[in-house]
């Protein structure tokens, strides 16, 4: 190997060096954003992040907006009940005639009331508590 090769071997070895810490750089940084309010307006949803730059816009004929936590929301539809991410990507669908209706959203979890029961969910949708609404 001649001092030519080992310089483009070094160059490459630092080239995506550079490339994977970019890469982990921009990851982390979307991974950490919060919303700080999701605005109607129109016929749009525009979420914003804690910075109150806008990070995703929706059409609200995606659902009606019942409410958000910190880096995720709740949109319903007569039929649907969906989770999205800061970035308004859809992560989890439920039917709404086997959860009922939204009843709150908090930080972590929502709450749903189907009859005279009240369900909680946590941010990905897996049921992690059920009670008698009285």
């Amino acid at each position: 190997m001649n001092r030519k090769d080992s310089y483009h071997i070094a160059a490459r070895f630092v080239f995506l060096t550079i490339m994977t810490f970019g890469f982990i750089c921009v990851r982390a940084q979307s991974a950490s954003q919060t919303i700080s309010s999701v605005d109607e307006k129109g016929s749009w949803y525009y979420v914003y992040d804690e910075k109150g730059r806008k990070v995703a816009t929706l059409s609200k004929s995606v659902g009606k907006l019942e409410g958000y936590g910190s880096d995720w929301f709740v949109v319903t539809t007569s039929s649907w009940l969906y989770l999205y991410d800061v970035k308004g990507r859809k992560y989890h669908t439920k039917s709404r005639s086997s959860v009922g209706e939204v009843v709150s959203v908090g930080s972590n979890t929502f709450v749903t009331r189907k009859g005279s029961w009240l369900y909680t969910f946590d941010r990905n949708g897996k049921k992690i508590a059920t009670r008698s609404a009285r």
